[in-house]
């Protein structure tokens, strides 16, 4: 039978502890789209980031995951032949996030930042429409009050409305009755003994853009952003600890 010294089981337990109690910093990559715009979804990858993850391992789940703002980040712009835009410019990037469980799905706050501006001619004047994806506290990824912008005539105007960000499903209902949903996931980040390695977590959050022409609504497109953040293999520089802690509890193993 093996009998750990006072001395070994406090380094074990120095060691062990903080990886199953504490927050962790992971390297990863995140995958962005946004969905619901002409020309279709937006995608775009962060390079190699740094993460914070708390829970997970030992099979255990993620109960927060800590993102800085401005990881990942685009901007597109779309030129068009025919209909009513000629030109759609969209800048993005995430903001800062603490997703948490809540005694539910993972999720929480993360405004999106940036906008979609819509270069437009309306009774033969061009301008530019710029819709903000989020405000101070309201909009895409947030939730809040729906942001509202006026046209170039009165009586026109485009409403962005959003909600926060869950790794549950997402739901948008059109004022026209159509239904979308999306699903996010936690797809088990820490399986095979390697912590923080192969996983994903993707999250979600629903929106929409409506056309109102004197307060009433013409058209509305369900828009949606999805967060993949993919784990990558822990650096080499544990191997060398996971080593040292197999060779002391040989010897102990070998002492007893």
């Amino acid at each position: 039978m093996l009998h750990l010294s006072r001395t070994a089981a406090l380094i074990l337990a120095l060691v062990l502890a903080p990886v199953a109690a504490s927050a962790a910093l992971v390297p990863a990559e995140i995958d962005f789209s946004l969905e619901g715009f002409r020309g279709g979804p937006v995608n775009f990858t962060s390079p190699p980031v740094m993460v914070s993850v708390t829970g997970g391992q030992g099979g255990g789940p993620v109960t927060a995951l800590t993102l800085a703002s401005s990881l990942v980040d685009t901007t597109v712009i779309r030129t068009f032949a025919t209909g009513t835009t000629s030109r759609l410019t969209i800048v993005a990037a995430n903001g800062s996030a603490n997703f948490t469980t809540g005694g539910g799905a993972l999720g929480g706050v993360m405004p999106v930042l940036g906008l979609a501006s819509y270069h437009r001619s309306t009774l033969g004047t061009p301008f530019d429409w710029l819709v903000p994806f989020t405000g101070t506290s309201q909009g895409l990824g947030i939730g809040g009050p729906p942001i509202t912008v006026d046209g170039a005539f009165s009586g026109q105007e485009l409403r962005l409305a959003g909600n926060d960000w869950t790794a549950g499903s997402a739901v948008v209902s059109t004022f026209m009755g159509a239904m979308s949903t999306r699903s996010g996931s936690v797809m088990a980040p820490f399986a095979n003994g390697t912590a923080f390695s192969g996983g994903t977590i993707q999250l979600v959050t629903p929106g929409s853009i409506q056309t109102l022409v004197a307060s009433s609504p013409i058209s509305e497109t369900p828009v949606f952003a999805t967060m993949t953040v993919r784990f990558m293999p822990e650096p080499l520089g544990l191997a060398p600890l996971a080593g040292g802690l197999a060779l002391l509890l040989v010897a102990l193993r070998r002492r007893s």
